[in-house]
């Protein structure tokens, strides 16, 4: 490439180049160097790191927010839609390509709270910041409800809620409550395997490959799905995956609406709004829907919305619910 030295020499500037001669030019005049023979330097992407865009220092470049210049070295938090862009400084140019960042918060959504024995255990999810009466709160800890309180959660720097969403739970103290509810089969029979799950799972090898499906206390049937074939591998859509499935509503325990879930069974015993008992059968563990081997897939599922799979969800606070208020087995 070639290499140019401008000087001034009183009312004459001096360019020295890749020619024998020098070349005289009157000082004002303006003067276009073709694209070839401007230094090529290529910009730095752009990354969002907590939330924030940090800009890096790069020779030749100049990084623009929403086409306003910004400083080298500078942060900026993401807390709405911005558009970054690079445009190259006087005497460079850059390799042909899209020199254009769009950044937007990150789309994060509160875990439910609910009371157990009059305590509200606040869990840990990255981007949500929990409240007690308007105060900040930390995440992971606990709080005994001796009076009306509420709790809500607001997203933190660079993330955002669903919108249209109301995260806000207000609970009062209750008397201390008996448990009317049993595991559908032994804890320790469980034989889910790995913590990402949407619920628990326990297999008709451990239980038994005709064993009954029994209600985990008293409620009402409100759906019921009875797709008889399997679909593993393949289909896994909702309601579908299911199977012969039979969802079971108890009614409000600690603050909370309170559904039970059992999937895949082979058969149904039940049909939608029959009121069950405790321990009454509601069908026979099987393989139907998108099931690998007969098992029961149990959830428990809170103010009717499913758990998620993600580690910390559906599967231990399954667990973490009937460990605070089930009793045995049936």
């Amino acid at each position: 490439m070639p290499l140019y030295r401008i000087e001034r020499q009183g009312a004459d500037l001096v360019v020295y180049g890749d020619v024998t001669d020098q070349v005289f030019y009157a000082a004002g005049n303006g003067f276009w160097i073709s694209g070839d023979q401007l230094e090529e330097v290529t910009p730095v992407n752009l990354v969002v790191s907590s939330g924030v865009v940090r800009i890096p220092n790069v020779r030749g470049v100049q990084y623009m927010k929403n086409g306003v210049a910004v400083a080298a070295g500078s942060s900026h938090i993401i807390s709405g839609d911005v558009t970054f862009t690079a445009v190259p400084l006087t005497g460079y140019r850059f390799p042909d390509g899209d020199w254009r960042w769009d950044f937007s918060p990150y789309l994060v959504e509160p875990d439910d709270l609910g009371m157990v024995n009059n305590t509200v255990r606040i869990p840990s999810v990255e981007g949500v910041q929990y409240r007690r009466n308007g105060s900040n709160i930390g995440n992971g800890g606990t709080y005994e409800i001796t009076e009306r309180t509420t709790f809500d959660a607001i997203p933190r720097t660079g993330y955002r809620f669903p919108a249209g969403e109301d995260y806000s739970w207000t609970f009062e103290p209750s008397p201390e409550e008996s448990s009317d509810f049993k595991f559908p089969f032994p804890r320790n029979s469980r034989n889910s395997p790995y913590r990402n799950h949407s619920g628990i799972d326990w297999a008709g090898g451990r239980v038994g490959s005709n064993a009954d499906i029994r209600a985990i206390g008293t409620g009402t049937v409100i759906q019921v799905y009875n797709y008889g074939g399997n679909t593993f591998p393949g289909d896994s859509s909702e309601p579908v995956w299911r199977g012969r499935c039979v969802v079971v509503d108890h009614g409000m325990i600690g603050g909370r609406r309170i559904w039970s879930l059992y999937a895949h069974m082979s058969s149904l015993s039940v049909s939608n709004g029959d009121t069950v008992t405790g321990g009454q059968k509601l069908g026979v563990i099987g393989n139907t829907g998108f099931s690998n081997g007969t098992h029961l897939h149990f959830e428990v599922i809170y103010n009717g919305r499913r758990l998620t799979t993600s580690v910390g969800g559906g599967y231990e606070r399954t667990l973490g619910w009937l460990d605070a208020n089930a009793d045995g087995s049936w």
